[in-house]
């Protein structure tokens, strides 16, 4: 039902499911062993007070409102999850998770907060309507490989950070206080927005296919070059002053969505 909580207290529950049939609360009490038999859909609260085997099936949050994953067991290892929100719903981390071997994003936001996601031996896929927002002073969860669509963004949304630049992003948002360092060069194959907080470029050049936007916040820009290098539009706005700024574009047009200022140098 769309407000009822369905609460597993066998000491060995199997659960089944299948798309027609969504959990708005899913809860395992402090006495149950559930084993998912085949993938839940869950549009509201997922609370984990015991064990909960997800080797076989999918944890998949759906519909429109907001969910949390919490919950009182001491192991909290959830193999599965996929995000298939839609709109503006989030499901929203309260509870470190770990065991993790599948987290897909598939569409809407999901929201580590300040807590954390350990893999084993796992994989990330952000799909194109998908959003991973970091909170704390967490990165990109380590993951064996990662998928992310060009269109799919993770956004920085914590304090203190240090950007993740092992892995090629789809796009990337800072949209929090505090400053975000890193120890290398961005590649994005998609956006790159700056609205709160403190971007450190660093002496690097970052590599950005899509639109590079700085509507807010602090970029401390010594030594930093942005590199706009995708093959259609891109649209720039900046209302910080960028130190280097090459444009190296094989097809398409960079365009000035507001005037922009470039302290150093200037590469066509």
């Amino acid at each position: 039902g769309q407000t009822s909580t369905f609460s597993f207290t066998s000491t060995t529950a199997a659960v089944g499911g299948n798309p027609n049939a969504i959990y708005n609360n899913f809860t395992v009490a402090t006495v149950a062993t559930v084993t998912l038999a085949n993938n839940i859909y869950i549009s509201g609260n997922f609370t984990n007070n015991n064990i909960l085997d997800a080797t076989v099936a999918t944890l998949i949050f759906t519909g429109t409102s907001n969910s949390i994953i919490d919950g009182t067991a001491s192991s909290f290892a959830i193999a599965q999850i996929t995000n298939s929100k839609t709109g503006s719903g989030t499901t929203n981390l309260n509870k470190n998770i770990s065991g993790v071997v599948d987290l897909t994003i598939e569409s809407g936001t999901f929201s580590t907060g300040i807590f954390t996601i350990t893999q084993d031996l796992g994989a990330l896929t952000i799909g194109e309507a998908g959003i991973l927002k970091i909170g704390g002073t967490n990165s990109v969860p380590t993951f064996n490989t990662y998928t992310i669509n060009a269109l799919g963004t993770v956004d920085y949304a914590g304090g203190i950070q240090t950007i993740n630049t092992s892995i090629t992003y789809g796009s990337i948002a800072i949209s929090a206080t505090g400053s975000k360092t890193l120890a290398g060069a961005i590649t994005a194959l998609g956006n790159f927005s700056l609205s709160t907080g403190t971007f450190e470029g660093g002496s690097f050049t970052h590599n950005i296919a899509g639109n590079f936007t700085i509507s807010g916040g602090t970029f401390t820009n010594t030594g930093t070059t942005i590199n706009l290098n995708g093959t259609g539009t891109q649209n720039i706005s900046a209302t910080a002053a960028l130190n280097n700024l090459t444009i190296n574009k094989a097809s398409g047009v960079a365009s000035l969505s507001s005037s922009i200022t470039v302290s150093n140098i200037l590469t066509l």
